[in-house]
């Protein structure tokens, strides 16, 4: 899979609003959340979204005076649960739960 590469500014932007804290991460979750022939389904584990989300990583992984400007460093943790093949499923599952905002 091929990543998507956006601009620093988007990324940051992206990083910073929407995986900002706990809370944020939940809300982003759960709006993603997205009715199938199984019950629900995160639109977070789209390829498309994750060539995009493994485009920001890459960029923030690839350049320290972005990662410099990033809200909080906590951010490049969610980012990397969100893209990792082995567990970004049970992420997206655990931060859909409200104890998980809490």
């Amino acid at each position: 899979m091929s990543t998507f590469s956006p601009s620093e500014l988007e990324a940051l932007q992206f990083v910073n609003d929407h995986l900002r804290d706990r809370k944020t991460v939940h809300v982003l979750v759960v709006q993603s959340m997205q009715p199938c022939h199984q019950g629900v389904r995160s639109t977070l584990l789209d390829d498309d979204v994750q060539r995009y989300l493994l485009g920001v990583l890459e960029l923030l992984h690839g350049k320290l005076a972005l990662r410099k400007k990033l809200v909080r460093s906590e951010s490049l943790y969610f980012l990397d649960s969100l893209t990792r093949k082995e567990f970004r499923d049970d992420f997206v599952t655990l931060a859909a739960t409200p104890m998980f905002a809490a």
